[in-house]
């Protein structure tokens, strides 16, 4: 009797580890593949003849306040790292970059990567977060093309920027950036465009 409950327990182990893995995995991927829009060509976009490129867009020095407490206006969002060949890193860990001069060593594992094209003055971007969240979010973020140094948040679609207290992202130098081919992304079959 007690084989049998052994060999049972067993059997619903495997058919729950089975509908966890299909629940959290594959499911995933379909959705990516039908809300990412902007699949990687590697292919030069002409981004680096509009504005600067060589470092990472931030938003412009000031505070804000949010919840009772002052803000420096870059520690709030992410900075904005564009490079030539339309890939795009989000990073809210640009702090550490620049007081280390160089690259955390998760870096490319957990980076929030993706992709923009050029419509126009507007750089359109959507990139995921890092693989150890639970649930892959795709952010998607307009910027209009103010100067060569300059990028301004505009709404997408239908979405209001009124919680957005930081609308102007300024470009500051810096030479430390991620290779896209290094990144936990880069090879992915649904990022890529067949």
């Amino acid at each position: 009797m007690g084989q049998i409950k052994i060999v049972f327990m067993k059997r619903v182990i495997f058919v729950f580890l089975v509908l966890f893995i299909f629940t959290n995995c594959t499911c995933i991927i379909p959705t990516i593949k039908r809300e990412f829009k902007y699949c990687f060509t590697g292919e030069k976009t002409g981004l680096d003849t509009l504005i600067s490129i060589n470092g990472y867009y931030a938003p412009s020095p000031g505070i804000t306040q949010w919840n009772g407490r002052t803000w420096a206006n870059d520690t709030l969002s992410p900075a904005y790292i564009f490079y030539d060949n339309g890939f795009v890193e989000a990073n809210a860990r640009i702090r550490y970059y620049i007081e280390h001069k160089k690259l955390s060593f998760l870096a490319k594992r957990w980076g929030d990567y993706g992709r923009y094209i050029l419509h126009g003055d507007t750089i359109k971007l959507q990139y995921f977060n890092t693989p150890e969240e639970i649930s892959r979010n795709i952010t998607e973020i307009w910027f209009k093309i103010i100067g060569k140094n300059t990028i301004q948040r505009i709404p997408v679609g239908d979405t209001s920027l009124q919680r957005f207290t930081v609308l102007i992202y300024v470009f500051r130098p810096f030479e430390i950036k991620v290779k896209p081919e290094e990144t936990w992304i880069y090879n992915k079959s649904w990022f890529r465009c067949k």
